[in-house]
């Protein structure tokens, strides 16, 4: 998750889209897949309850994701994941 204009702006640039359609779009996925969950799981999916880990992706670089993963699963689990590849 990360903040609405964080996450415009990565679609904009990804889509290469003008910020007020990027925008109008990412605002309907957002609709759509809460109206997906509501309808086949019953569930809200903003409710912080049904996540273990939620992560703002605005306010962290990519290593410092990785370090705050693993340290999450490490702790959950008591064991590191075993790296891929």
């Amino acid at each position: 998750m990360s903040p609405l204009q964080k996450r415009v702006e990565d679609y904009a640039e990804s889509k290469d889209l003008s910020q007020k359609e990027a925008e109008k779009q990412v605002e309907e996925k957002e609709e759509d897949r809460e109206q997906f969950y509501n309808k086949y799981f019953k569930e809200d999916v903003s409710e912080a309850s049904h996540y273990e880990l939620i992560l703002n992706s605005g306010a962290f670089s990519l290593e410092q994701f990785r370090e705050l993963i693993f340290t999450a699963y490490k702790t959950r689990f008591g064991k590191s994941p075993h790296a891929s590849g």
